[in-house]
């Protein structure tokens, strides 16, 4: 019964008492969709002047953490809640992320940074992520985590949503006439990790994405570079992401698309 909800009413209920978030707890966590609207995009991570926001947002007062859902994009709220509880994990199965480039961040001001950015402890759980993934280019993704950078941030959610049966990643150009990549980008990096170097399965908690079925990859009907991109057979990368994606064992379905920018 509690399947058919919608995760407003699912956001409800948890709220009620112990037993009903224990109930609705798989099915409030289940999907997780960011595809912000691209006239409004990420800031630039050059923002903060290449200020060690890790560093920074160690100098916030504890009795002040709580406020930190206040500051920060969807994803890493999100992150943050997982790291602090990593059970919650396995319960996602459908997820659809928007890829950004290494240019963007996560704040506007040093304040902002300061508030929502990791607790050192969650920092350094990051770190620990990130160096127990042998694949990664991993002096990168711990630069990027140092600087705040947005791209860093989602692939580590990606990372600990451990059982996803689909996911969906949409491709945008940079503005600037040039078009996406899924070489580098750190979703795929995960992906690719996650089939080559996958580690040991402990009760399915930070295990690989061993139950992938479905991925869908998009660009915006409107991003005139990349849909450019989609229709060049030369330019377009995808096909580099095949072999590992074929090795995944439950692996059924590859699509590729134009989609509108608000589906």
């Amino acid at each position: 019964m509690f399947s058919y909800l919608t995760q407003k009413d699912h956001l409800s209920l948890s709220g009620v008492c112990k037993t009903l978030h224990g109930i609705v707890e798989p099915d409030l966590y289940s999907r997780f969709s960011w595809m912000p609207d691209a006239r409004f995009p990420p800031p630039f991570v050059w923002l903060l002047n290449n200020q060690n926001i890790a560093n920074l947002s160690r100098t916030r007062r504890e009795k002040r953490a709580r406020i930190y859902g206040k500051f920060g994009p969807k994803p890493l709220l999100l992150l943050r809640t997982l790291l602090n509880a990593p059970e919650l994990g396995k319960h996602f199965k459908h997820a659809r992320f928007l890829a950004v480039d290494c240019e963007c961040g996560m704040f506007t001001t040093l304040r902002e940074a300061r508030e929502g950015y990791f607790t050192g402890r969650e920092f350094e759980q990051c770190q620990k992520i990130i160096t127990g993934r042998k694949t990664l280019s991993q002096e990168n993704w711990l630069q990027g985590l140092k600087y705040g950078r947005l791209d860093i941030t989602l692939g580590l959610l990606l990372s600990q949503m451990t059982c996803l049966s689909s996911l969906e990643i949409r491709l945008r150009g940079n503005g600037e006439g040039s078009p996406p990549l899924t070489s580098g980008n750190t979703l795929f990096e995960i992906l690719s990790d996650s089939v080559l170097a996958p580690g040991p399965q402990d009760a399915g908690l930070n295990s690989p994405l061993q139950q992938l079925k479905f991925l869908k990859v998009s660009v915006d009907e409107d991003d005139e570079s990349a849909v450019e991109w989609y229709h060049d057979e030369d330019a377009i990368d995808i096909h580099h992401q095949v072999p590992a994606l074929l090795r995944f064992p439950s692996f059924k379905v590859l699509t590729s698309c134009v989609s509108h920018p608000k589906s």
